[in-house]
C-alpha cells in the first residue's frame, strides 16, 4: 500500500505544480497587458 500512496502523492504534487505554473503564467500575462 505504501507504494500506491507514494505514487498518488507524487502525481498530486506534480499536478499541483503544473497548476501553479499555469497560474504564474496567467499572472505574467495580466501584468504584461496592464
Amino acid at each position: 500500500m505504501e507504494k500506491v500512496y507514494a505514487a498518488f502523492y507524487l502525481n498530486g504534487f506534480l499536478f499541483i505544480q503544473h497548476l501553479t505554473e499555469d497560474g504564474d503564467a496567467m499572472q505574467a500575462l495580466k501584468r504584461k497587458n496592464s
